[in-house]
């Protein structure tokens, strides 16, 4: 035996065929053969195993014999691989038939192993009223046993075209400068015949194995196409559901913020204006809290990043109001901070479209301190009569509202 067929690396292989002739005085006196087939399967109701064909053999052209060594041989392994044709012996590549015929039963056996597998997926049934439940794990270990099952064809049919070839060189070198022997010619065409026929046939079996592949993947994409349709139709029915309930939502916020005035409210739970107010936009599904801030309104700028909320910073007031506009038309309900006076009539236009499209648009303004607002400290409005101001304020917005609990915090509501 040559000492390459002791190596490591040859215990590690999935499969090989090698051979050499041996010679004396310029003659051939021997010639040995090695080989490695393996083949997994995987039965319907137990784990899988391996079936392994580890053969050396040495055939002597002078008696026309062949010894055969098997290595490891698994229980699953018939007969006429140790038993082969008398007929076979004059050819050192004879025995390969009844070996090449026992790797082709044992290959077609793991082939329809998985196939059955496959078969099983596709006749299974989908529920139509509950939701799916593929076992995605089982989908994946039968295509990781299918892969091997074609990993072990691909390295048969490559020992098998090996074997061929060695055989052709072998058979010329033979009959070369030799006087023809008409039973030598007629074994080796036999061989021949033999090996191109288990050619063909292994290869077969591989074209089968690869179609069990295409149809398990057909399969899992399947199994992930229906689960994904039904989360998308309940997703589809979830909007649905919520978008007739904004209605009511919207209709729950007007009445709450309207009747139950903050000040009412802080009193009662001990909690600042600006939180609870910031708290109950959170609820109502709130986010993004737009504004330009100014003098009157910082503390009120201060309690929204505290609260929770995300403060989008504008560069002018109107930007903010339509801003809000355009988020309130998509997610229902929006809100903007504005500083008193200015502020507020800058976003007046961006208010009153938000007003005629229906649009949930909360507007929030901070007026300074009653004492202030009488006083002469604000100088950057033409009038510091708070009275006078509110009242031009109702009339641009129609809809502004004045409550007065100590101080004065002027609110517009867009629902």
């Amino acid at each position: 035996m040559p000492d390459l067929w002791w190596s490591k690396n040859l215990d590690n292989a999935n499969g090989y065929f090698g051979c050499e002739a041996t010679r004396e005085g310029g003659l051939i006196t021997g010639f040995n053969t090695w080989s490695f087939f393996e083949v997994k399967h995987l039965p319907r109701r137990s784990k899988y195993y391996w079936s392994k064909i580890n053969v050396f053999t040495r055939w002597l052209p002078s008696t026309k014999q062949t010894c055969i060594l098997l290595f490891d041989p698994t229980d699953d392994l018939e007969t006429p691989l140790l038993n082969p044709d008398p007929s076979q012996l004059n050819d050192p590549f004879g025995v390969y038939s009844g070996i090449l015929a026992e790797v082709a039963r044992l290959q077609e056996n793991a082939v329809w192993g998985i196939r059955d597998h496959v078969r099983d997926i596709e006749k299974a049934e989908t529920p139509s009223k509950t939701k799916p439940q593929p076992n995605y794990r089982q989908l994946h270990d039968i295509a990781r046993h299918a892969i091997h099952v074609t990993e072990s064809l691909d390295v048969a049919v490559q020992n098998v075209d090996h074997i061929i070839k060695q055989h052709e060189l072998y058979a010329s070198l033979w009959t070369e400068g030799s006087t023809p022997d008409i039973r030598q010619h007629a074994s080796f065409q036999d061989t021949s015949s033999r090996l191109s026929f288990f050619q063909s046939h292994i290869e077969s079996i591989r074209h089968r194995s690869i179609s069990n592949q295409k149809r398990l993947q057909n399969e899992i994409q399947l199994a992930f196409n229906i689960v994904s349709q039904h989360d998308t139709k309940l997703t589809v029915e979830i909007s649905a559901a919520a978008r007739s309930d904004s209605a009511t939502m919207k209709t729950l916020a007007f009445v709450t913020l309207t009747f139950l005035p903050p000040t009412f409210i802080s009193a009662i739970f001990t909690i600042k204006i600006a939180d609870y107010l910031f708290t109950r936009l959170r609820q109502l599904g709130i986010e993004l809290i737009f504004g330009v801030p100014g003098d009157c309104n910082l503390r009120l700028v201060d309690f929204v990043e505290p609260s929770g909320l995300h403060w989008i910073g504008n560069c002018n007031e109107l930007n903010a109001a339509y801003a809000v506009d355009g988020y309130a038309s998509i997610n229902g309900l929006y809100a903007l901070i504005t500083t008193y006076g200015v502020g507020e009539l800058s976003a007046i236009n961006g208010i009153a479209g938000a007003f005629a499209e229906k649009a949930g648009v909360i507007h929030i303004v901070e007026a300074p301190d009653r004492p202030i607002s009488l006083s002469s400290i604000i100088r950057r409005t033409a009038r510091n009569d708070l009275a006078s101001r509110i009242e031009e304020s109702a009339y641009l917005g129609r809809k502004f509202e004045l409550e007065e609990q100590s101080h004065w915090y002027p609110l517009r509501r867009r629902l």
